[in-house]
């Protein structure tokens, strides 16, 4: 019996909550390292977050937006989709906007 490890219950909102906390306080990566990887993350996006947040750490770079989304444009070919405009143009805006990231 297989078992597709994709069909797996996930939680979106958790993984945003992750991310969303490493912008807030990048003290958080420590924590997030200890316990976990990018395969974690169900959210393709989210792990390429992920991994850029890893490679600024190991960079010892601050992790903020604008350097996420250049990291990951040169790693991943631009295909990372950070959220544009204001939450109420684009509701994927709203968990940003609402931790105080933007």
């Amino acid at each position: 019996m297989t078992i597709n490890l994709k069909a797996l219950p996930q939680n979106n909102e958790a993984e945003q909550a992750v991310l969303g906390s490493i912008l807030i306080d990048q003290d958080a990566m420590n924590l997030a390292l200890e316990e976990i990887v990018e395969s974690d993350f169900y959210d393709e996006n989210h792990k390429k977050i992920f991994s850029a947040m890893v490679d600024l750490d190991k960079e010892s770079k601050p992790i903020e937006l604008l350097l996420i989304s250049s990291s990951e444009s040169q790693k991943f070919n631009g295909s990372i989709n950070i959220p544009k405009g204001s939450p109420e143009e684009n509701p994927k805006n709203r968990t940003i906007k609402s931790l105080g990231c933007r």
